[in-house]
């Protein structure tokens, strides 16, 4: 098919798969669509862009957050006695509804701001917004990226697919082999916490931070591959997160799109740090809360955030200071030995963040705090170690893709690229290659008792 043609197939495809994964909601998001286009064919009318964002965030709130703000409402009259009344209507959360929205505020401000030119076929505007390889999950695509793409999308050659499909397997691999099995190890510790031993409880919160960055990394590479496959090229949402040296630098690297996205749409707008390191750190605050609150109608989510954003304050703050200790103590901050340190704190801090992300309640948090606080290493020895969901061959196969996962984004950072190396190699060799992982990944991918293959854990955001 001609390239002028191709996002038409592209606009019909996503819309199937839309309506497959949420039958009538199919509705919402063409609505979302259409209002981001008038919006942005309207943007030189005054009040029109700030309408229709606060139209936009007004239905994300609707569906999203109001089953939320009730239950908050009626703990406070619980609290002060009152007797609280069940929800009338329960609102399905529309898949990816916090991904769109974002595209469609980011696609209304950049027309308003000259960033981009109003696109004046509507059908761009809508597969910019439906496109499935980003619908579900992101990344959270800016329309100066994808629509002229979606115009003029690049040839696909040998190397483009093969290189795709590199990136496919590569994401089912760390879904299906590692994701997804420690998930089963953390679901059993998080649902009873108090049946474990504190040692397990620590590595169940060290295993959930690799659960999570796996799942979604590996839908991120799932997506960026099938992109890769339409001749539109997507934008990267990792970048070794887990080696970053501090908390600012973690999120330069983790979930870029979104990063980047509340930074340009909404840090910027406050302030940024152009009105005083007092303002700077409230916005960070700000930010980063409502960042939580992004990811989930909870308020475990809220303080996830709220802690986030109290790292970056600490880490402003405490800057000038440290930096004296590190000259008294004549600490040489370039050394190999330091870097790891700071990798390792950084990581501890995330990770602990993490559990307020990952627990259903705040009671569930305090209990998996309180147990990993209790050191019991003889886990290792009397096999209780192994005998938290998963079979000895499972936690085996879990270890490794865990290594590898780390030895890739150790390689990563130091600028070689496995995937890379690959597709220099002969084509046999190429070819051998990713048939061997593609039946690694048939027949491991559903090896182990009590397995399943779970949704990814972003599409419920």
């Amino acid at each position: 098919m001609p390239n002028q043609f191709r996002y038409i197939i592209l606009a019909i495809g996503s819309t199937v798969f839309y309506f497959i994964g949420c039958g009538k909601l199919l509705l919402l998001l063409f609505s979302i669509a259409l209002i981001t286009y008038i919006a942005g064919r309207q943007y030189t009318k005054k009040y029109t862009p700030h309408i229709s964002v606060t139209l936009l965030v007004l239905i994300l709130a609707v569906f999203k957050y109001s089953g939320f703000l009730y239950d908050t409402i009626m703990s406070i009259m619980q609290f002060f006695g009152g007797v609280p009344s069940e929800r009338m209507i329960s609102l399905a959360l529309p898949l990816g509804i916090s991904f769109y929205t974002f595209e469609a505020i980011s696609y209304i401000i950049d027309c308003r701001n000259g960033k981009i030119v109003a696109e004046r076929n509507f059908l761009y505007v809508y597969t910019y917004l439906a496109m499935f390889p980003t619908v579900v999950s992101g990344p959270i695509e800016r329309a100066g990226n994808i629509i002229p793409q979606l115009k003029h999308p690049k040839s696909v050659d040998l190397n483009r697919f093969m290189n795709a499909v590199m990136l496919i397997m590569w994401g089912f691999a760390l879904k299906l082999l590692l994701a997804d099995r420690l998930a089963i190890f953390v679901d059993n510790v998080y649902s009873n916490p108090g049946n474990y031993a504190g040692t397990i409880v620590f590595f169940a919160t060290i295993f959930y931070s690799f659960e999570i960055y796996a799942d979604f990394a590996g839908y991120t590479a799932i997506a960026i591959g099938a992109g890769l496959m339409l001749g539109i090229d997507l934008s990267p949402n990792f970048d070794t997160p887990y080696l970053s040296s501090n908390i600012s630098e973690f999120w330069r690297r983790w979930h870029i799109s979104l990063s980047s996205w509340l930074r340009d749409y909404l840090y910027i707008p406050l302030g940024g740090n152009r009105r005083g390191e007092a303002r700077k750190l409230l916005n960070l605050v700000i930010v980063f809360t409502i960042s939580g609150l992004w990811h989930g109608a909870a308020w475990t989510f809220v303080l996830w955030g709220l802690l986030h954003g109290l790292y970056q304050v600490v880490s402003n703050v405490a800057k000038v200071p440290l930096t004296k200790v590190k000259q008294f103590f004549v600490v040489n901050g370039y050394s190999s030995f330091y870097h790891v340190l700071q990798v390792i704190i950084t990581f501890l801090m995330v990770n602990f963040a993490w559990i307020f992300f990952r627990a259903d309640t705040f009671s569930n948090a305090t209990d998996i705090i309180k147990g990993t606080l209790s050191v019991t290493p003889w886990v290792f020895l009397d096999g209780s170690f192994l005998n938290v969901g998963l079979s000895r061959p499972d936690m085996t196969l879990m270890l490794i893709m865990l290594a590898i996962l780390v030895m890739t984004d150790i390689l990563n950072r130091r600028g070689i690229y496995i995937r890379k190396s690959i597709i220099c190699q002969p084509l046999i060799v190429r070819w051998a290659i990713m048939i061997s992982v593609i039946i690694i990944i048939a027949t491991c991918g559903i090896w182990g008792p009590g397995y399943s293959a779970g949704n990814f854990i972003y599409s419920g955001f």
